[in-house]
């Protein structure tokens, strides 16, 4: 392939993943084509493509901008900058190294090369921002390794779970009245650990997965609801919740952080 054809096919090619065109785009790939890419392998074109369809799948809005493209022989290397912003409204936006190799006109292997934990970072916090509580529980275990683990003890109120708890939890340390600020966004999906004697309105903690406190009685409000949780000396914060509940409402909680 001369240099102009293969132009011709990366902008066929970018052209295909901005619009959703994955018939185009597959159309692009050699039957036997390869992708690897951060945890990924793909083989063949439909494959290929249907992998583009996927990771594309949480951004209603994504752009694959080309910048330098570097060419030799078959072979071509282009510098990418991705942006895009998800349903929750969150941006993503990242730099990536994408390598082509053609065979008779067409991609026969690509290899995608980009900081995958940090846009999986990004990614979890953008579906969690959209209240999806499984993105939220891996995106506070993301951040846990070698951290401490502080037992609380405490007790459950109302129907107390019969299965072990998993949250994203966070701290808050109330020097007087609940504020909105303090929530640090949305509250569903998470564990709202309430630590000293202010006073939080039950609208704020609605939604939440759980509430809890250091206090004797637990805060108002429909839900899962704690009291009696040792909070003494935690820093507001964010962690991980992890409970297992007995029936009697004991409620076993441990807070990794």
């Amino acid at each position: 392939m001369i240099e102009a054809e293969i132009h011709a096919v990366l902008d066929a090619y970018f052209n295909g993943l901005n619009t959703e065109d994955w018939e185009g785009l597959e159309a692009l790939l050699c039957e036997d084509a390869q992708l690897e890419a951060p945890g990924a392998s793909r083989s063949g074109a439909a494959g290929v493509a249907r992998y583009f369809r996927d990771a594309l799948g949480p951004y209603p809005e994504h752009l694959d901008d080309p910048g330098r493209r570097l060419i030799s022989g078959s072979t071509a290397t282009v510098e990418i900058r991705f942006s895009g912003r998800m349903a929750s409204g969150a941006p993503m936006a990242f730099d990536a190294v994408d390598v082509f190799d053609f065979r008779d006109g067409r991609i026969a292997r690509l290899t995608s090369w980009y900081d995958s934990y940090e846009v999986r970072r990004t990614l979890l916090g953008g579906l969690a921002a959209g209240g999806d509580a499984r993105a939220g529980v891996a995106l506070a275990g993301s951040a846990l390794r070698g951290r401490l683990a502080h037992a609380l003890g405490g007790r459950w109120h109302g129907a107390v779970p019969g299965a072990p708890l998993c949250l994203p939890a966070s701290v808050i340390g109330l020097d007087g009245d609940l504020r909105p600020e303090q929530l640090g966004g949305p509250v569903a999906g998470r564990a709202l650990l309430l630590r000293g004697t202010g006073a939080a309105d039950a609208a704020l903690l609605a939604g939440a997965a759980a509430v809890a406190t250091d206090a004797a009685a637990p805060p108002a409000g429909e839900g899962l609801r704690g009291s009696g949780f040792d909070l003494a000396g935690l820093p507001p914060g964010d962690g991980l919740l992890v409970s297992a509940p007995d029936p009697d409402g004991s409620a076993h909680a441990v807070l990794l952080r």
